[in-house]
């Protein structure tokens, strides 16, 4: 079991964002956890994460099934809007 910190940039100490969190799972190096909706652990590979080179591992922080679920929530939220629009 870990400890981390969490710091999010806010400077007041009271802050909810500085408080120390136990971990349960320790990471491996070739190891990641989903930030998605299941917050499963996965190997780090591109198999199961798709590539992002703007953050530091070069993966996505989402795995692919809840980046496809996120996707589809935002299509098909944008063509109920569209549908609304044309109906007024």
């Amino acid at each position: 079991m870990g400890v981390r910190q969490i710091h999010c940039g806010n400077k007041e100490p009271e802050s909810d964002c500085n408080k120390l969190i136990v971990v349960d799972y320790e990471l491996t190096p070739s190891e990641k956890r989903c930030a998605g909706e299941c917050k499963e652990y996965f190997p780090a590979t591109s198999e199961f994460f798709y590539s992002n080179k703007a953050r530091g591992d070069g993966l996505d922080a989402r795995c692919k099934e809840c980046d496809h679920i996120e996707g589809n929530k935002k299509y098909h939220k944008k063509r109920r809007s569209q549908k609304m629009n044309r109906a007024k």
